[in-house]
């Protein structure tokens, strides 16, 4: 590609009046300038969770620009098709303390065994599995402590500190 540039005249007469500038073209990037439209939403694929947004090229656009697509998580259809899983079963922790604690949930009643797996293994490693149980006993504890202050002050008399009147 030249580039011609004009020189400003000047006293000295012996200069060329353009100067001429040689560069080599990028063959990636030809003097293309695609317009797109509006994104065009696709729909969810419930398999990867995912959705293909589009962006079509205007009329009267060179067909040679290439297509513009994304690929982005499905966010509003998140907590619709759900799956819920029974999770009233115990761990497995025969491979402990140096492997992972496992427990297998089995799908709901209700729920559509097309759209979800109907057992789902569930892998976490021991010492996280033991933290977590100890913050439930713990949890729990506080929960039946509570409760047992509840109770005695229920069933203290008129007149002591502790009496709740049902009836206020």
């Amino acid at each position: 590609m030249e580039i011609r540039k004009p020189l400003i005249p000047g006293p000295d007469q012996q200069c060329e009046p353009f100067k001429i500038k040689t560069k080599r073209c990028k063959p990636n990037k030809v003097n293309m300038k695609c317009q797109y439209g509006k994104r065009v939403i696709g729909e969810c694929n419930l398999a990867t969770n995912t959705m293909v947004i589009s962006f079509p090229l205007l009329p009267g656009q060179n067909p040679a620009c290439p297509e513009k697509n994304k690929t982005k998580p499905c966010r509003k259809m998140k907590n619709k098709n759900k799956c819920k899983y029974d999770k009233s079963v115990d761990w497995d922790t025969s491979a402990c303390p140096n492997g992972n604690a496992t427990r297998i949930l089995t799908l709901k009643p209700g729920q559509d065994p097309t759209l979800c797996e109907p057992t789902k293994e569930i892998a976490v490693k021991c010492r996280k599995h033991e933290k977590k149980m100890k913050r439930k006993t713990k949890k729990e504890k506080k929960k039946q402590r509570k409760q047992k202050r509840r109770q005695n002050r229920k069933n203290a008399g008129p007149g002591s500190a502790g009496f709740i009147d049902e009836n206020e």
